[in-house]
């Protein structure tokens, strides 16, 4: 049975996710959805399409939301989520844009990995790290075993206050404006022009001005610029120097650019 696998990634969580899963359902091809939306590949043919992408405010990220009201299937979709800490209501959001699309949605499943969003804090320790991944190994072949299987399991549970009292209400309130949050970055004393920011911002919104970043409110929150930058210089305020940058151990630079580039 042949796979689709559409992803969206800052700082390679998905994109370890998607790979995973990858090798475990076999003849699978894998596609960026920065590059699907740009060259209008939403009309996948293969048996089963799956979508990976991180979970924003207990919601969809902006660009995966647009590419799912693009998204043209008869073929049953899986959804998998990556989360630093719980998922939220994001299942029934997602349940509601497939109905309104016409799609069949036939898995919802998260995925725990480290949180890239620095504002709340820093990656923990390497031996915690470890403890971390080896359980999303085994969350991703469950996941896996669901799919080849085709069952049917969408994951409702979560915390009803968190969720829609707190943070859940600070998060309905704040998630529109996720493309406007980049105006509270800021660059320190030792930017060495490198354009390593420019280059992974899945999105292009981060230009290049007299060897600066300039960022152009279009953002994503996906964390990418700031993650990778190689001298840690990209600040959100004043609540990320110091902390310790993050992503995945088994993901390059390279391939948050080739989202948007072919290789």
């Amino acid at each position: 049975m042949k796979t689709r696998i559409y992803y969206f990634t800052g700082t390679g969580n998905s994109l370890w996710v998607a790979r995973t899963l990858a090798e475990r359902l076999g003849d699978t091809t894998l596609t960026p959805i920065p590059r699907a939306m740009a060259e209008g590949d939403i009309e996948p043919h293969e048996d089963r399409v799956g979508i990976v992408a991180p979970v924003y405010m207990y919601r969809i990220p902006h660009i995966v939301e647009r590419f799912v009201r693009r998204l043209r299937t008869v073929a049953p979709v899986f959804y998998v989520s990556t989360m630093g800490s719980d998922a939220g209501d994001l299942f029934g959001r997602v349940e509601k844009l497939f109905r309104a699309q016409s799609l069949k949605l036939a898995v919802a499943m998260p995925v725990r990995l480290p949180s890239n969003y620095l504002p709340f804090g820093g990656v923990p320790p390497d031996d915690k790290l470890a403890s971390v991944f080896e359980t999303a190994a085994v969350r991703v072949n469950e996941i896996a075993g669901v799919i080849q299987r085709g069952e049917t399991r969408v994951e409702h549970a979560y915390d009803k206050f968190r969720a829609w009292v707190h943070p859940g209400q600070l998060y309905r309130l704040g998630h529109k404006y996720i493309p406007q949050t980049d105006k509270n970055y800021q660059l320190d004393d030792g930017c060495d022009g490198c354009g390593i920011c420019a280059l992974v911002c899945p999105v292009d919104n981060v230009e290049m001005t007299d060897e600066r970043p300039v960022w152009k409110g279009q953002c994503e929150q996906c964390m990418a610029c700031l993650q990778w930058c190689p001298h840690e210089v990209i600040q959100v305020k004043d609540k990320t120097r110091g902390e310790r940058r993050y992503h995945h151990p088994e993901i390059r630079s390279k391939d948050i650019v080739a989202q948007k580039r072919r290789k």
